[in-house]
């Protein structure tokens, strides 16, 4: 009986077998290489290097001015590139997009004001670049699932 494997067609006589197993390795192995060098990030090593200086540049931006409204274009503008560039490096190497980096660099920033300081949630809000109460709330429930409030530790009376 007659097997098939990758559209080659087998015999029952151990040297054809044989010999179909090993243009069948060998052409696995073929199309690994091949994917591997289509994809080499070592010949890109130089366009790295630009890629993550402009990315550097945008997020040291980005964390001058959280505290400001800040839009795409001014994000992008910052590493010289135009706004596609901008959300593809910060997609390729951030993991997501400017203003959701910017989101969470406020958010994080908030944390700290949180716990630290005795300011009211629109202060806390409004220093940490967001431009109303109503949208930070919404936006710390959805990335900690708590609302600011919960986040605050509690005052111990002595």
């Amino acid at each position: 009986m007659a097997k098939t494997y990758f559209g080659l067609r087998q015999t029952n006589v151990s040297f054809k077998r044989q010999s179909v197993r090993a243009l069948i390795v060998s052409g696995l192995f073929f199309q690994i290489w091949s994917h591997i060098f289509e994809n080499d990030p070592t010949d890109s090593t130089e366009k790295t290097n630009v890629d993550v200086a402009i990315l550097k540049d945008m997020i040291g931006f980005i964390q001058k001015n959280y505290d400001q409204k800040i839009s795409l274009d001014e994000i992008a503008r910052a590493g010289y590139v135009g706004q596609s560039k901008c959300c593809r490096l910060f997609r390729e190497y951030i993991g997501q997009t400017p203003i959701g980096y910017l989101t969470q660099y406020r958010l994080n920033k908030s944390l700290r004001l949180l716990s630290g300081t005795d300011m009211t949630i629109t202060e806390i809000a409004l220093s940490a670049g967001f431009s109303g109460n109503s949208y930070f709330a919404e936006a710390f429930k959805k990335s900690y699932g708590k609302p600011p409030l919960k986040f605050r530790p509690d005052k111990k009376v002595k």
